[in-house]
């Protein structure tokens, strides 16, 4: 509908002077019978004698003379006839130009709008194209995100138990991991650390080095790994005072269901008072936010 709307001021100018050449045909034609009833013979009168010789045989006679004269009479008629003939298309000639210029440029103009066409369906194709190479593409990592396994934490505890006797303190970490993709975890491990850092915090340590059994991670399994770490009267006097702080690290390595390696890295602040202010010798659920990372052990 757009070509066509697009089109059709210039149906209506090739129209118009479609229209103007038949008028110049009909005019040419209308001057060509004027000439030749100007220029045509009259009709032959009784007892004329030349005028009997133009629509008539020559006859021979034993004198020449009428004869000869018949003969350059028919001549000069044909003449005449032809001069009126070769004006006729004088007329005519330079119209059929006109006529074939405009279709000439009209058949040049359709075959380059033919050719702007087969540009645009050319280039349409070829973004369709594309549009359907990143369509696949697009599937294919949808499909591998669906079918892959996904282990992160399902639950993590921690508890802080204050020591009567030196004036020092236990601190302790439960974390249970499952897998929520829909494939197993291949050669899953994990690893905890727990370091008492001074707040705020600016520079997080270094993971280091797996360790501990791989296992199989099925989807919906579960598993848990725990930690404890004993605090000196002096960092524990720090803690509670709220210059320094518990920071623990969670990492966890396995191979999905496509060979590639995947981390994730968590990471847990607390204080004396718990993320929560709960007592500190109750098991306190953590706060935390748990994103995959690229880590290099």
């Amino acid at each position: 509908m757009a070509n066509t709307s697009e089109r059709s001021p210039q149906n209506q100018w090739h129209a118009l002077v479609l229209c103007c050449l038949c008028g110049l045909i009909v005019f040419s034609a209308l001057l060509g019978y004027l000439a030749a009833s100007r220029y045509a013979t009259p009709a032959p009168s009784a007892g004329n004698p030349i005028d009997s010789a133009l629509h008539q045989t020559c006859q021979v006679t034993k004198s020449r003379i009428p004869g000869e004269i018949c003969a350059q009479w028919i001549a000069a008629h044909a003449a005449n006839q032809s001069e009126r003939w070769a004006l006729g298309s004088l007329i005519v000639a330079p119209i059929g130009m006109i006529g074939t210029l405009f279709y000439a440029r009209k058949t040049a103009r359709i075959a380059a709008d033919a050719t702007i066409d087969t540009e645009r369906a050319l280039s349409l194709a070829k973004r369709n194209a594309e549009s359907a190479e990143r369509q696949v593409a697009i599937t294919a990592e949808q499909t591998l995100r669906q079918l892959r396994a996904y282990v992160g934490i399902k639950a993590a505890m921690y508890h802080i138990a204050p020591h009567t006797h030196d004036g020092g303190a236990s601190y302790g970490a439960s974390i249970d991991f499952r897998n929520f993709g829909s494939t197993p975890a291949i050669d899953f491990r994990s690893n905890i650390l727990i370091n008492v850092l001074p707040y705020p915090i600016t520079n997080c340590p270094a993971v280091g080095q797996m360790e501990g059994l791989t296992k199989i991670l099925h989807p919906t399994m579960k598993t848990s790994s725990t930690i404890s770490l004993s605090i000196t009267p002096t960092a524990w006097s720090n803690i509670r005072a709220g210059t320094h702080c518990f920071f623990l690290t969670v990492a966890v390595e396995y191979v999905d269901h496509a060979g590639n390696t995947r981390t994730e890295l968590t990471r847990f602040v607390t204080s004396a008072d718990g993320p929560r202010g709960l007592p500190l010798n109750a098991a306190t659920p953590l706060t935390f936010h748990s994103g995959e990372v690229d880590i290099s052990w």
